[in-house]
Protein backbone atom coordinates (compact mmCIF):
# COMPACT_ATOMS: atom_id res chain seq x y z
CA UNK A 1 0.00 0.00 0.00
CA UNK A 2 2.61 2.26 0.85
CA UNK A 3 4.24 1.60 -2.57
CA UNK A 4 0.94 1.86 -4.23
CA UNK A 5 0.77 6.13 -4.86
CA UNK A 6 4.63 6.89 -5.79
CA UNK A 7 4.11 4.13 -8.52
CA UNK A 8 1.07 5.68 -9.71
CA UNK A 9 2.85 9.14 -9.67
CA UNK A 10 5.95 7.82 -11.64
CA UNK A 11 3.59 5.77 -14.10
CA UNK A 12 1.52 8.81 -14.48
CA UNK A 13 4.66 10.78 -15.10
CA UNK A 14 6.31 8.36 -17.59
CA UNK A 15 3.04 8.11 -19.42
CA UNK A 16 2.67 11.97 -19.80
CA UNK A 17 6.49 12.15 -20.42
CA UNK A 18 6.07 9.52 -23.70
CA UNK A 19 2.47 11.30 -25.11
CA UNK A 20 4.88 14.39 -25.05
CA UNK A 21 7.22 12.69 -27.14
CA UNK A 22 4.66 11.28 -29.32
CA UNK A 23 3.17 14.80 -29.81
CA UNK A 24 6.49 16.34 -31.00
CA UNK A 25 7.12 13.36 -33.40
CA UNK A 26 3.25 13.67 -34.76
CA UNK A 27 4.62 17.91 -35.28
CA UNK A 28 7.62 16.87 -37.09
CA UNK A 29 5.91 14.43 -39.59
CA UNK A 30 3.35 17.07 -40.41
CA UNK A 31 6.06 19.14 -41.05
CA UNK A 32 7.53 16.65 -43.87
CA UNK A 33 4.24 16.21 -44.98
CA UNK A 34 3.74 20.10 -45.71
CA UNK A 35 7.35 20.85 -46.81
CA UNK A 36 9.16 17.49 -48.27
CA UNK A 37 6.03 15.48 -49.15
CA UNK A 38 4.10 18.91 -50.72
CA UNK A 39 0.68 17.69 -48.68
CA UNK A 40 1.14 13.87 -49.65
CA UNK A 41 -1.94 12.68 -50.33
CA UNK A 42 -3.93 16.33 -49.39
CA UNK A 43 -1.91 17.43 -52.14
CA UNK A 44 -3.38 15.34 -54.83
CA UNK A 45 -7.13 15.85 -53.35
CA UNK A 46 -6.88 20.02 -53.63
CA UNK A 47 -4.60 19.74 -56.77
CA UNK A 48 -7.99 17.83 -58.18
CA UNK A 49 -10.33 20.33 -57.21
CA UNK A 50 -8.19 22.78 -58.78
CA UNK A 51 -8.48 20.70 -62.02
CA UNK A 52 -12.19 21.12 -61.69
CA UNK A 53 -12.38 24.71 -61.16
CA UNK A 54 -10.38 25.31 -64.06
CA UNK A 55 -12.60 23.41 -66.10
CA UNK A 56 -10.50 19.92 -66.17
CA UNK A 57 -11.61 16.86 -65.20
CA UNK A 58 -10.67 15.06 -61.27
CA UNK A 59 -8.73 12.92 -62.77
CA UNK A 60 -5.82 14.37 -64.34
CA UNK A 61 -2.62 13.10 -63.85
CA UNK A 62 -1.22 15.56 -61.01
CA UNK A 63 2.73 16.46 -62.14
CA UNK A 64 5.15 16.51 -58.98
CA UNK A 65 9.09 17.06 -58.66
CA UNK A 66 10.71 13.58 -58.08
CA UNK A 67 12.36 14.08 -54.29
CA UNK A 68 15.98 13.31 -55.05
CA UNK A 69 16.48 14.30 -59.15
CA UNK A 70 13.81 17.05 -58.97
CA UNK A 71 12.92 16.00 -62.22
CA UNK A 72 9.01 16.27 -63.02
CA UNK A 73 6.83 13.15 -62.78
CA UNK A 74 3.40 12.21 -62.65
CA UNK A 75 2.35 11.55 -59.45
CA UNK A 76 -0.10 8.83 -58.18
CA UNK A 77 -3.54 9.57 -59.53
CA UNK A 78 -6.75 10.38 -57.06
CA UNK A 79 -8.73 7.34 -56.25
CA UNK A 80 -11.61 9.39 -54.15
CA UNK A 81 -14.62 9.05 -56.32
CA UNK A 82 -15.80 12.24 -57.80
CA UNK A 83 -18.63 13.69 -55.15
CA UNK A 84 -15.88 12.67 -52.42
CA UNK A 85 -14.02 16.15 -53.50
CA UNK A 86 -17.04 17.91 -53.26
CA UNK A 87 -16.09 19.02 -49.23
CA UNK A 88 -12.38 20.25 -50.99
CA UNK A 89 -13.93 22.21 -53.23
CA UNK A 90 -14.09 25.99 -50.84
CA UNK A 91 -10.24 24.88 -50.59
CA UNK A 92 -9.29 25.04 -53.49
CA UNK A 93 -8.59 28.59 -53.90
CA UNK A 94 -6.47 28.34 -50.71
CA UNK A 95 -2.69 28.38 -50.00
CA UNK A 96 -1.76 24.73 -49.75
CA UNK A 97 -0.19 25.43 -46.35
CA UNK A 98 -3.83 27.14 -45.11
CA UNK A 99 -5.75 24.30 -46.83
CA UNK A 100 -4.41 21.75 -44.87
CA UNK A 101 -4.62 23.34 -41.34
CA UNK A 102 -7.97 23.68 -42.27
CA UNK A 103 -8.76 20.09 -43.49
CA UNK A 104 -6.54 18.60 -40.38
CA UNK A 105 -8.09 20.79 -38.15
CA UNK A 106 -11.62 19.79 -39.50
CA UNK A 107 -11.09 16.10 -39.25
CA UNK A 108 -9.48 16.54 -35.93
CA UNK A 109 -12.95 17.88 -34.85
CA UNK A 110 -15.15 15.44 -36.59
CA UNK A 111 -12.71 12.74 -34.41
CA UNK A 112 -13.25 14.57 -31.25
CA UNK A 113 -17.17 15.01 -31.48
CA UNK A 114 -16.89 11.38 -32.56
CA UNK A 115 -15.42 10.47 -29.46
CA UNK A 116 -17.60 12.62 -27.36
CA UNK A 117 -20.67 11.05 -28.22
CA UNK A 118 -19.25 7.82 -28.07
CA UNK A 119 -18.11 8.32 -24.80
CA UNK A 120 -21.36 9.81 -23.42
CA UNK A 121 -22.99 6.32 -24.81
CA UNK A 122 -20.85 4.00 -23.20
CA UNK A 123 -21.39 6.32 -19.63
CA UNK A 124 -17.54 6.19 -18.93
CA UNK A 125 -18.21 9.16 -16.34
CA UNK A 126 -15.70 7.79 -14.09
CA UNK A 127 -12.74 6.55 -16.02
CA UNK A 128 -9.54 6.17 -13.80
CA UNK A 129 -7.18 9.05 -14.81
CA UNK A 130 -4.20 6.96 -15.67
CA UNK A 131 -6.68 4.34 -17.62
CA UNK A 132 -7.53 7.82 -19.85
CA UNK A 133 -3.75 9.04 -20.31
CA UNK A 134 -2.87 5.60 -21.03
CA UNK A 135 -5.20 5.59 -23.81
CA UNK A 136 -4.74 8.85 -25.10
CA UNK A 137 -1.11 7.89 -25.29
CA UNK A 138 -1.98 4.45 -27.17
CA UNK A 139 -3.91 6.24 -29.66
CA UNK A 140 -1.34 8.99 -30.06
CA UNK A 141 1.01 5.86 -30.43
CA UNK A 142 -0.56 3.54 -32.78
CA UNK A 143 -0.28 3.28 -36.44
CA UNK A 144 -3.49 5.04 -37.99
CA UNK A 145 -2.60 8.26 -35.84
CA UNK A 146 0.83 8.13 -37.47
CA UNK A 147 -0.85 7.13 -40.73
CA UNK A 148 -3.22 10.02 -40.83
CA UNK A 149 -0.14 12.75 -39.82
CA UNK A 150 1.69 10.85 -42.62
CA UNK A 151 -1.22 11.28 -45.29
CA UNK A 152 -4.14 13.70 -44.34
CA UNK A 153 -6.77 11.46 -45.22
CA UNK A 154 -10.59 11.67 -45.04
CA UNK A 155 -10.57 8.92 -42.34
CA UNK A 156 -11.29 10.94 -38.99
CA UNK A 157 -14.09 12.80 -41.31
CA UNK A 158 -15.57 9.82 -41.96
CA UNK A 159 -15.65 8.68 -38.43
CA UNK A 160 -18.16 10.84 -37.47
CA UNK A 161 -20.65 9.59 -39.54
CA UNK A 162 -20.06 5.78 -38.97
CA UNK A 163 -20.11 6.21 -34.82
CA UNK A 164 -23.28 8.76 -35.54
CA UNK A 165 -24.40 5.37 -37.69
CA UNK A 166 -23.45 3.38 -34.62
CA UNK A 167 -25.16 4.99 -31.93
CA UNK A 168 -28.70 4.90 -33.85
CA UNK A 169 -28.23 1.21 -34.42
CA UNK A 170 -26.97 1.44 -31.03
CA UNK A 171 -30.97 2.93 -29.99
CA UNK A 172 -33.00 1.11 -32.45
CA UNK A 173 -32.97 3.64 -34.89
CA UNK A 174 -32.13 1.61 -37.96
CA UNK A 175 -33.46 3.93 -40.54
CA UNK A 176 -31.00 6.89 -39.24
CA UNK A 177 -28.27 4.50 -38.48
CA UNK A 178 -29.15 3.93 -42.71
CA UNK A 179 -28.56 7.19 -43.65
CA UNK A 180 -25.08 7.58 -42.13
CA UNK A 181 -23.69 4.18 -43.49
CA UNK A 182 -25.25 5.19 -46.60
CA UNK A 183 -23.45 8.80 -46.70
CA UNK A 184 -20.18 7.11 -45.06
CA UNK A 185 -20.37 4.34 -47.71
CA UNK A 186 -20.74 6.28 -51.29
CA UNK A 187 -17.43 8.12 -50.12
CA UNK A 188 -15.33 4.59 -49.23
CA UNK A 189 -17.54 1.61 -50.92
CA UNK A 190 -16.19 -1.24 -48.93
CA UNK A 191 -18.31 0.12 -46.18
CA UNK A 192 -21.20 -1.67 -48.54
CA UNK A 193 -20.48 -4.63 -46.57
CA UNK A 194 -23.31 -3.78 -44.39
CA UNK A 195 -25.57 -4.26 -47.76
CA UNK A 196 -25.68 -7.83 -47.02
CA UNK A 197 -25.79 -7.82 -43.41
CA UNK A 198 -29.52 -5.47 -43.74
CA UNK A 199 -30.42 -8.27 -46.15
CA UNK A 200 -29.76 -10.92 -44.21
CA UNK A 201 -30.90 -9.22 -41.11
CA UNK A 202 -34.18 -7.98 -43.23
CA UNK A 203 -33.35 -4.29 -41.85
CA UNK A 204 -35.29 -3.11 -44.87
CA UNK A 205 -35.42 0.28 -43.64
CA UNK A 206 -31.68 0.82 -42.92
CA UNK A 207 -30.78 -0.53 -46.23
CA UNK A 208 -33.49 1.87 -48.17
CA UNK A 209 -32.22 4.65 -45.83
CA UNK A 210 -28.45 4.03 -46.98
CA UNK A 211 -29.37 3.77 -50.86
CA UNK A 212 -31.73 7.08 -50.35
CA UNK A 213 -28.71 8.91 -48.19
CA UNK A 214 -25.75 7.40 -50.92
CA UNK A 215 -27.53 8.12 -53.98
CA UNK A 216 -28.10 11.94 -53.42
CA UNK A 217 -24.45 12.54 -52.40
CA UNK A 218 -23.56 10.07 -56.11
CA UNK A 219 -26.41 12.81 -57.90
CA UNK A 220 -24.79 16.09 -55.98
CA UNK A 221 -21.19 14.46 -57.53
CA UNK A 222 -22.77 13.84 -61.49
CA UNK A 223 -24.23 17.42 -61.14
CA UNK A 224 -21.33 18.99 -60.00
CA UNK A 225 -18.84 17.13 -62.01
CA UNK A 226 -20.86 15.55 -64.34
CA UNK A 227 -21.85 11.60 -65.18
CA UNK A 228 -17.95 11.11 -66.82
CA UNK A 229 -16.07 11.77 -64.13
CA UNK A 230 -17.34 8.04 -62.36
CA UNK A 231 -16.13 7.05 -66.25
CA UNK A 232 -12.63 8.76 -65.94
CA UNK A 233 -12.67 7.33 -61.76
CA UNK A 234 -13.37 3.85 -62.74
CA UNK A 235 -10.67 4.06 -65.89
CA UNK A 236 -7.83 4.94 -63.29
CA UNK A 237 -8.09 2.44 -61.21
CA UNK A 238 -6.00 -0.43 -62.94
CA UNK A 239 -3.03 2.31 -62.20
CA UNK A 240 -3.09 1.14 -58.77
CA UNK A 241 0.55 -0.38 -58.17
CA UNK A 242 1.20 0.60 -54.78
CA UNK A 243 -1.37 -1.94 -53.07
CA UNK A 244 2.11 -3.75 -51.42
CA UNK A 245 2.73 -0.52 -49.11
CA UNK A 246 3.06 -1.63 -45.36
CA UNK A 247 0.26 0.51 -44.43
CA UNK A 248 -1.99 -1.58 -46.38
CA UNK A 249 -3.28 -3.58 -43.86
CA UNK A 250 -6.04 -5.73 -45.60
CA UNK A 251 -5.67 -9.43 -47.01
CA UNK A 252 -5.06 -8.31 -50.46
CA UNK A 253 -2.05 -6.33 -49.14
CA UNK A 254 -0.52 -9.15 -47.41
CA UNK A 255 -0.75 -11.05 -50.84
CA UNK A 256 0.29 -8.74 -52.77
CA UNK A 257 3.55 -8.55 -50.58
CA UNK A 258 3.81 -12.33 -50.35
CA UNK A 259 3.54 -12.58 -54.05
CA UNK A 260 4.32 -9.22 -56.26
CA UNK A 261 6.18 -6.60 -56.73
CA UNK A 262 6.90 -4.36 -53.30
CA UNK A 263 9.28 -2.97 -51.43
CA UNK A 264 10.00 -6.36 -49.68
CA UNK A 265 11.36 -9.69 -51.35
CA UNK A 266 8.38 -11.72 -52.27
CA UNK A 267 8.12 -15.21 -51.06
CA UNK A 268 8.01 -16.05 -54.92
CA UNK A 269 7.26 -13.99 -57.79
CA UNK A 270 3.51 -15.49 -58.79
CA UNK A 271 1.56 -12.34 -60.13
CA UNK A 272 -0.97 -14.55 -61.61
CA UNK A 273 -2.16 -16.13 -57.83
CA UNK A 274 -2.44 -12.65 -56.35
CA UNK A 275 -6.19 -12.13 -57.72
CA UNK A 276 -7.51 -15.42 -57.08
CA UNK A 277 -6.09 -15.93 -53.46
CA UNK A 278 -6.87 -12.13 -52.49
CA UNK A 279 -10.12 -12.87 -53.88
CA UNK A 280 -10.88 -16.21 -52.34
CA UNK A 281 -9.60 -14.90 -48.82
CA UNK A 282 -11.90 -11.61 -48.99
CA UNK A 283 -14.80 -13.99 -49.58
CA UNK A 284 -14.01 -16.16 -46.51
CA UNK A 285 -13.51 -13.58 -44.29
CA UNK A 286 -16.86 -12.08 -45.62
CA UNK A 287 -18.77 -15.05 -45.61
CA UNK A 288 -17.85 -16.14 -41.52
CA UNK A 289 -18.40 -12.46 -40.70
CA UNK A 290 -22.26 -12.30 -42.49
CA UNK A 291 -23.15 -15.76 -40.84
CA UNK A 292 -21.60 -14.93 -37.45
CA UNK A 293 -23.32 -11.41 -37.07
CA UNK A 294 -26.81 -12.81 -38.70
CA UNK A 295 -26.83 -16.04 -35.96
CA UNK A 296 -29.36 -15.74 -33.92
CA UNK A 297 -27.88 -14.82 -30.34
CA UNK A 298 -30.91 -12.16 -29.14
CA UNK A 299 -31.26 -14.77 -25.92
CA UNK A 300 -27.57 -14.86 -25.02
CA UNK A 301 -26.54 -11.40 -25.74
CA UNK A 302 -28.04 -7.95 -24.93
CA UNK A 303 -29.36 -5.64 -28.03
CA UNK A 304 -26.79 -3.32 -27.54
CA UNK A 305 -23.64 -5.73 -26.44
CA UNK A 306 -25.10 -7.54 -30.27
CA UNK A 307 -24.75 -4.71 -32.25
CA UNK A 308 -21.28 -3.29 -30.74
CA UNK A 309 -20.02 -7.01 -32.19
CA UNK A 310 -21.68 -6.65 -35.28
CA UNK A 311 -20.38 -2.90 -35.92
CA UNK A 312 -16.88 -4.56 -35.06
CA UNK A 313 -16.82 -7.27 -37.25
CA UNK A 314 -18.42 -5.60 -40.24
CA UNK A 315 -15.71 -2.51 -39.99
CA UNK A 316 -13.12 -4.71 -39.78
CA UNK A 317 -13.95 -7.58 -41.94
CA UNK A 318 -14.55 -4.47 -44.28
CA UNK A 319 -11.06 -3.30 -44.01
CA UNK A 320 -9.67 -6.94 -44.42
CA UNK A 321 -11.76 -7.62 -47.73
CA UNK A 322 -10.64 -4.17 -49.40
CA UNK A 323 -8.38 -3.86 -51.52
CA UNK A 324 -6.66 -0.72 -50.47
CA UNK A 325 -7.52 -1.47 -46.43
CA UNK A 326 -5.17 1.23 -45.27
CA UNK A 327 -4.84 1.10 -41.39
CA UNK A 328 -5.90 5.48 -41.32
CA UNK A 329 -9.16 3.46 -41.65
CA UNK A 330 -9.32 1.79 -38.66
CA UNK A 331 -10.34 5.33 -36.98
CA UNK A 332 -13.95 3.95 -38.11
CA UNK A 333 -14.23 1.07 -36.15
CA UNK A 334 -12.34 2.47 -33.01
CA UNK A 335 -15.44 2.73 -30.70
CA UNK A 336 -17.45 -0.43 -31.61
CA UNK A 337 -14.31 -2.29 -30.49
CA UNK A 338 -13.97 -0.37 -27.67
CA UNK A 339 -17.25 -1.23 -26.35
CA UNK A 340 -17.11 -5.11 -27.42
CA UNK A 341 -13.50 -4.94 -24.99
CA UNK A 342 -15.85 -2.97 -22.30
CA UNK A 343 -18.26 -5.71 -22.54
CA UNK A 344 -16.17 -8.39 -22.31
CA UNK A 345 -13.73 -6.80 -19.52
CA UNK A 346 -10.73 -8.81 -20.09
CA UNK A 347 -8.93 -7.58 -17.42
CA UNK A 348 -10.83 -9.35 -15.01
CA UNK A 349 -10.40 -12.93 -16.44
CA UNK A 350 -7.52 -15.29 -17.70
CA UNK A 351 -9.11 -16.53 -21.06
CA UNK A 352 -6.33 -17.80 -24.25
CA UNK A 353 -8.94 -15.78 -26.62
CA UNK A 354 -7.44 -12.67 -25.24
CA UNK A 355 -4.32 -13.34 -26.70
CA UNK A 356 -5.33 -12.31 -29.82
CA UNK A 357 -6.41 -8.98 -28.44
CA UNK A 358 -3.17 -8.54 -27.48
CA UNK A 359 -1.63 -9.26 -30.58
CA UNK A 360 -4.34 -6.96 -32.18
CA UNK A 361 -3.11 -4.08 -30.17
CA UNK A 362 0.41 -4.20 -29.58
CA UNK A 363 0.70 -5.11 -33.69
CA UNK A 364 -0.46 -1.11 -34.33
CA UNK A 365 2.41 -0.16 -32.33
CA UNK A 366 4.79 -1.32 -34.83
CA UNK A 367 6.61 1.67 -36.30
CA UNK A 368 7.44 1.89 -40.46
CA UNK A 369 10.87 1.22 -40.35
CA UNK A 370 10.13 -1.88 -38.30
CA UNK A 371 8.47 -3.24 -41.26
CA UNK A 372 12.12 -3.27 -42.84
CA UNK A 373 13.34 -5.31 -40.49
CA UNK A 374 15.05 -9.07 -41.37
CA UNK A 375 14.94 -7.57 -45.46
CA UNK A 376 15.48 -9.48 -47.98
CA UNK A 377 14.20 -12.33 -46.67
CA UNK A 378 10.31 -13.60 -47.67
CA UNK A 379 9.70 -14.43 -43.73
CA UNK A 380 10.36 -11.12 -42.81
CA UNK A 381 8.36 -9.66 -45.40
CA UNK A 382 5.16 -12.08 -44.53
CA UNK A 383 5.50 -11.10 -40.70
CA UNK A 384 7.46 -7.96 -40.37
CA UNK A 385 6.62 -6.37 -43.13
CA UNK A 386 2.73 -7.39 -42.55
CA UNK A 387 2.56 -6.35 -39.02
CA UNK A 388 -0.44 -4.68 -39.54
CA UNK A 389 -2.37 -6.87 -41.55
CA UNK A 390 -1.85 -9.81 -38.36
CA UNK A 391 -3.03 -7.28 -36.25
CA UNK A 392 -6.27 -6.52 -38.02
CA UNK A 393 -6.59 -10.24 -38.46
CA UNK A 394 -6.66 -10.24 -35.10
CA UNK A 395 -8.63 -8.17 -33.64
CA UNK A 396 -11.14 -9.39 -35.99
CA UNK A 397 -10.70 -13.00 -34.74
CA UNK A 398 -10.72 -11.73 -31.28
CA UNK A 399 -14.43 -10.50 -31.69
CA UNK A 400 -15.24 -13.15 -33.29
CA UNK A 401 -13.91 -15.55 -30.71
CA UNK A 402 -15.65 -13.40 -28.42
CA UNK A 403 -18.97 -13.27 -29.94
CA UNK A 404 -18.97 -17.02 -29.75
CA UNK A 405 -17.89 -17.73 -26.55
CA UNK A 406 -20.75 -14.94 -25.14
Amino acid sequence: MLLRAPVIGLTGVVLMAVGAGLVVGHAGVWRTTLDERRGQDFRIFLTSVRHAREGRSLYTPVHVRHRTTGAPVTGPPNLNLPHTMLPLMPLAALPIGTALAVWVGTNVLAMLTATRLALRALAWRRVPLLAALAIVVYLLAWAPAAAFSLTAQISLLLMLPVVLGWLAARRGRSRTAGVWVGLAAAVKPFLLLFVPYWVIRRQWQALVAAMGSGGLLVLAGVVVFGAGEYVAWLRQLPEVSWAGHYLNASWHGLVRRAFGVSDYAPVANLPGVMAPLGIAGAIAIGVVTLRVAARDTTARLEPVARVDSDWSLLLLAALLMSPLGWSYYLWLALWPVVAVVAHAQPWRRRAPRDLLLLIGLGGWLWWGRMTYWGQPHPLATIVCASMYTWALLALWAWVLAERSAR
